[in-house]
C-alpha cells in the first residue's frame, strides 16, 4: 500500500496572531471598517488537514468527511482517493448525508475503489432518503 502521508503530531505555527492584530488594530483605528469573517484569515490546508483528523479520529462525523474531502483534493496533504474513501466511509456509516453521497459517487465513477454499482446505489439511495426526511420536517 501507500505510505500515509506525513500529518504533523503537533499543530504547524500559524502567522503571527500579533502582526495580524496590530495591522487590524491600525486599520480599525484609522476609520476603516473591518470584517470579522473567515475570508479575513489565510487558508491553512495543513492545520485545517491536522484538526480534522484529531476530530476524525475520536469519530467525528464532519471531521471525517472534511478530512475526506482534504485527501480527494490534495488541500493540506497529498491526494490519495483510498484514504478519501475510508473517511468518507467512516462519516457515511454513521448517517452523515453528505459523505454518502460523495461515498455513493466514488463507488459509481471507480474513485479510490474499485467501481461498484451495487453500492454506490445503496449510499446514494440513503443520501437521499435522508434530504428527503430533512426537507419534510
Amino acid at each position: 500500500g501507500k505510505a500515509a502521508a506525513a500529518v504533523p503530531a503537533a499543530p504547524p505555527s500559524a502567522a503571527s496572531p500579533a502582526a495580524s492584530y496590530s495591522a487590524k488594530e491600525s486599520a480599525a483605528a484609522s476609520g476603516s471598517p473591518i470584517a470579522d469573517t473567515a475570508r479575513d484569515f489565510p487558508q491553512n490546508h495543513v492545520m485545517a488537514v491536522y484538526w480534522f483528523r484529531k476530530s476524525a479520529e475520536q469519530g467525528f462525523a464532519l471531521a471525517q468527511w472534511q478530512l475526506g474531502l482534504c485527501y480527494e483534493n490534495g488541500h493540506g496533504v497529498e491526494k490519495d482517493l483510498a484514504t478519501a474513501v475510508k473517511w468518507f466511509a467512516k462519516a457515511a456509516e454513521q448517517g452523515l448525508a453528505p459523505a454518502q453521497a460523495r461515498l455513493g459517487h466514488c463507488y459509481e465513477r471507480g474513485k479510490g475503489v474499485p467501481r461498484d454499482n451495487t453500492k454506490a446505489a445503496f449510499w446514494l439511495r440513503k443520501a437521499s432518503e435522508q434530504s428527503s426526511v430533512s426537507s419534510n420536517t
